[in-house]
Order: C-alpha cells, then structure tokens, then sequence
C-alpha cells in the first residue's frame, strides 16, 4: 500500500487529482483503509472537486477517529459549499448547521487554528447575503 500512497501523493503534488484518486483508492482497499491514506485520499478528492466521494472519505475518517481535526474541518467546508448550492432557505439552514457542527468540533480539537475563524467568517457572511 505505502507505493500507492507515495505515488498518489506525487500525482496529487503534479495536480493529477484523477490518477492521484484511484492510485489511493488502491492503497485504501490495500490497507483495510487506515486512517492516513483516508485522509490522504480525502485530499484528493477535494482537489479533484469530487465532495461527495471525500464526504463519504471523511465522514468514514471521522466515525473511527473522533479526534481528526482534518475530516471535521473539511467535512465543514463540504457542507459550506453544498449551503451555497442549496434550494432553499431550509436546506441552506441544514447544511449551514452542519458546516457549524463540523467546525465547533475542529475548534475543540485545534482552538488556535486561524482557519477555523476564517471558515466561521465567510460562512457568517454567505448567509447575510
């Protein structure tokens, strides 16, 4: 698995999100999907713009590590994304509150990160447009 993930990871750094995402989809099915490559793989994917396959990635990150600041703070910024195509104002409402979810999470695992600040702010100011 590990040649999997080093070649998915140098797919990923040539901005080959395609071939980076099924190069780490091997390694996930070789190695009983271990957290590292999930997260890695989860990566792609966002590069790739593919956020329902990396919701599915990180959600899965997340049951078997509560702690993993990276599936909670990108499972936020998916569901940021999705309350920006919402249809409505209720589904809107919903994914907003998720993205809140995920991101009050990521706030008690990192509380210093700028980041999470900065995906609170553009959320707070979608929502007032």
């Amino acid at each position: 698995p590990l040649t999997w993930v080093l070649l998915g990871q140098t797919q990923q750094r040539a901005r080959e999100f395609g071939a980076a995402v099924e190069s780490l989809e091997r390694a996930a099915v070789l190695d009983g999907g271990a957290t590292p490559t999930l997260l890695w793989l989860g990566r792609a994917l966002m590069a790739a713009e593919r956020f329902d396959e990396a919701e599915r990635v990180y959600l899965r990150v997340e049951r078997a590590d509560r702690t993993s600041y990276e599936a909670n703070l990108q499972l936020a910024e998916i569901y940021r994304r999705r309350r920006l195509r919402a249809r409505g104002a209720v589904e809107s409402e919903r994914f907003a509150a998720r993205a809140r979810h995920y991101l009050d999470r990521a706030r008690e695992l990192n509380p210093n990160d700028t980041e999470i600040d900065r995906l609170v702010r553009e959320l707070d100011r979608e929502q007032n447009e």
